[in-house]
């Protein structure tokens, strides 16, 4: 899992990293390292079972499946991440980090072209 460093929880969910002591930036880092460290196989995990996946479909139906579910998995432990460091935020009387805001660009909804 790789955040950047505002979600990271480098700072405060305003990004206020000025405002966090030393002691503070070294224990965010140290929970960021740690998830990344202990989540290694699964997400490696993630990726051979979606290589596997693709390597299986027969169709344009079967590989989006494939696509789907590697990307519900990739979330997934995403969100665990995202839990441990809120913990540890919250153990250091910090916001947690904010919710992200899903982006138009995936759900079909955006802007037309005109012809």
């Amino acid at each position: 899992m790789q955040l950047s460093d505002a979600k990271a929880g480098r700072g405060p969910s305003h990004g206020h990293q000025e405002q966090l002591s030393d002691s503070q930036k070294q224990q965010l880092f140290e929970t960021r390292k740690a998830f990344n460290l202990s989540s290694y196989n699964n997400r490696l995990a993630i990726l051979k079972d979606a290589n596997q996946c693709v390597r299986a479909a027969k169709n344009p139906q079967a590989y989006k499946s494939c696509v789907q579910q590697q990307r519900q998995s990739a979330r997934a432990l995403f969100q665990q991440g995202r839990q441990q460091m809120n913990a540890k935020l919250a153990s250091m009387g910090l916001e947690p980090l904010p919710d992200r805001q899903k982006s138009g660009r995936r759900s079909g909804n955006g802007p037309k072209s005109r012809v």
